[in-house]
């Protein structure tokens, strides 16, 4: 059980230190991105502050 709760452990500030360091390749790639791609990147950060 020990090793499924380390599996599925979720922290908080890792994510968002994740979103931060995708945020430069994001720019560069905005305009071949799809734009619901994009909205769904903005509702997770929402959702971890």
């Amino acid at each position: 059980m020990d090793k499924f709760l380390a599996f599925i452990k979720f922290d908080r500030n890792e994510w968002r230190a994740e979103l931060v360091s995708q945020s430069e390749l994001f720019i560069d790639l905005y305009d071949h991105l799809p734009k619901e791609l994009i909205f769904q990147r903005e509702l997770l950060a929402a959702m971890l502050v």
